[in-house]
């Protein structure tokens, strides 16, 4: 049990140290000069075009189905359809994008600086 309470302090110790080094380590300086990027800008503009494309066909064969119905249900059909599409667009993907970020950006560092420092604070 001894033996397991040093080998416990010695792996403490390390993430300590690796902690502490991380925590003080000199920020990066920015560049003044242009990242080279790795995929021409134009690919960009193909992927915003395939995937506008992809949505007007899937558009497309959405309607075509609501058609088979009859006059008053593809009125509500398609509005029903429309109203879930811009909802999916501005309110779900928002919400998804918006959690993802403060995650990522408010969460994750607290949490990431709270363990370091009960780690730092027991060899200190």
């Amino acid at each position: 049990e001894a033996k397991e309470l040093r080998g416990m302090a010695k792996f403490e110790a390390k993430i300590a140290k690796a902690a502490v080094r991380a925590l003080t380590k000199p920020k990066r300086e920015i560049s003044k000069t242009r990242s080279k990027r790795l995929i021409d800008y134009r690919f960009q503009y193909l992927a915003y075009l395939m995937a506008f494309m992809w949505y007007m066909i899937a558009a497309y064969f959405a309607i075509l189905y609501g058609l088979k119905f009859s006059t008053a249900i593809e009125q509500a059909w398609l509005i029903a359809f429309f109203v879930s599409v811009l909802q999916d667009l501005f309110v779900n993907e928002t919400l998804i994008i918006s959690m993802q970020t403060s995650v990522k950006f408010i969460a994750l560092p607290n949490i990431a600086g709270w363990i370091a420092g009960r780690i730092v604070s027991r060899y200190h």
